[in-house]
């Protein structure tokens, strides 16, 4: 007979990810939800789409390549730039309607639909950081600490960035960069 054991963690893909996590804010407290619907394409590698979110996102995170001191990222922002009201009916103002019964008269209000004007902008970001190494165990291998030098963008809607905690460790998830817009 012949006995097999093996004492391999399930978990190691996930604990050995190097994620960036970044959030968006429109000032210093509050996370913004002005962002429509966003995606991230990584640069360089495959320039494939690495993110892709569903309304109203203000966190998201971004795989750094290990073999690089540095990642690059296009993000496709699409903000709701304004709102308008735009009657439902044919009569924009106040109006006054004569009933089929006799001397009454109905005063009709007009209902309001409301429809958000959007805008698509593409924003660069460049995340520079140095790596060091750690084994995690004889299971999983190696992984890496990250430690984020700089992060910049072009500023087409990104008004400053501001690294909130550039350490990035294996299974910590933590918010590590904001964004200004």
């Amino acid at each position: 007979m012949i006995f097999a054991f093996s004492c391999r963690n399930e978990s190691c893909m996930e604990s050995l990810t190097n994620n960036v996590t970044i959030n968006f804010y429109k000032d210093n407290t509050t996370k913004d939800s002005a962002i429509y619907n966003f995606y991230a394409y990584g640069i360089g590698k495959n320039d494939n789409l690495i993110y892709d979110s569903v309304l109203m996102k203000s966190s998201f995170n971004l795989p750094l390549n290990i073999n690089s001191d540095t990642s690059r990222f296009e993000l496709t922002l699409i903000t709701i730039t304004d709102t308008i009201h735009l009657p439902d009916s044919c009569c924009p103002r106040d109006s006054i309607i004569k009933t089929p019964l006799p001397d009454t008269i109905k005063i009709y209000k007009p209902t309001f639909k409301v429809k958000n004007i959007y805008d698509t902008i593409h924003e660069t970001l460049i995340v520079s950081y140095s790596r060091e190494i750690e084994l995690v165990s004889h299971e999983c291998g190696f992984s890496y600490i990250i430690k984020l030098d700089s992060v910049w963008s072009t500023k087409n809607i990104i008004d400053s960035i501001y690294l909130s905690n550039p350490t990035i460790e294996r299974g910590i998830d933590a918010e590590n960069v904001k964004i200004f817009l």
